[in-house]
């Protein structure tokens, strides 16, 4: 498998991080956001990157079970972010 390298990378619903003022330089990934709510990605520099940001729902889909007590009715209050 290639090298792949994901300069930031906020993992299994990591949520409400602030990433600002960075240089991204030869990477395959800028930003990378595995599911979460509430991240501010602003003022960054991207140079030579595949891919500038990457963002998945993994809370929706398979990692769903995670949310346990989680549902419309309860909405973000459930987890303590």
């Amino acid at each position: 498998q290639p090298i792949t390298i994901q300069a930031i990378y906020l993992d299994d619903q990591m949520s409400s991080w602030e990433v600002y003022n960075n240089s991204f330089i030869n990477c395959t990934t800028g930003t990378f956001v595995g599911g979460g709510r509430l991240n501010n990605i602003h003022d960054n520099y991207y140079e030579d990157v595949d891919t500038v940001h990457h963002f998945d729902n993994r809370g929706m889909n398979w990692e769903k079970e995670l949310n346990i007590g989680c549902n419309s009715t309860t909405g973000p209050s459930c987890i303590p972010w």
